[in-house]
């Protein structure tokens, strides 16, 4: 090659290199900045939306675990209601049986005091002179 055709072909090569990395015009680069903002806004709506959805299930995730927690201690505490229920009923009917007996045992020492009253008066009669 000539020096002339070396000296164009370096001439075109530096064009295009000139174009590729020449500023680009003020409504062009305006354009440009409005679009990544549109980009970023869009990401930034995407990453609310997800953080929605996630928070949403959590609230969902607590919500039934509230819930399975509210029904086993109500279980439990049916469950232990009638456990002291029982447990009273079988209180009363053991008192009462206590009472009964107490009540028995009152009886017959009532009447062996009788009968020893009765034993001692007629030895008394018999004994006096």
């Amino acid at each position: 090659m000539t020096k002339v055709g070396s000296f164009l072909k370096g001439a075109l090569i530096g064009a295009a290199i000139g174009l590729l990395y020449a500023p680009k015009s003020g409504k062009e680069l305006r354009a440009e900045l409005m679009q990544k903002k549109e980009d970023a806004r869009d990401r930034a709506m995407d990453y609310t939306n997800m953080a929605k959805e996630k928070g949403s299930d959590l609230q969902q995730v607590a919500k039934d675990t509230s819930d399975d927690i509210k029904v086993t201690l109500k279980a439990g505490f049916e469950d232990v209601k009638g456990q002291v229920q029982e447990t009273a009923e079988q209180v009363k009917s053991d008192a009462c049986t206590v009472v009964d007996t107490a009540k028995e045992t009152a009886e017959e020492v009532k009447g062996k005091a009788e009968e020893g009253k009765a034993e001692a008066d007629q030895t008394a009669e018999v004994e006096k002179p």
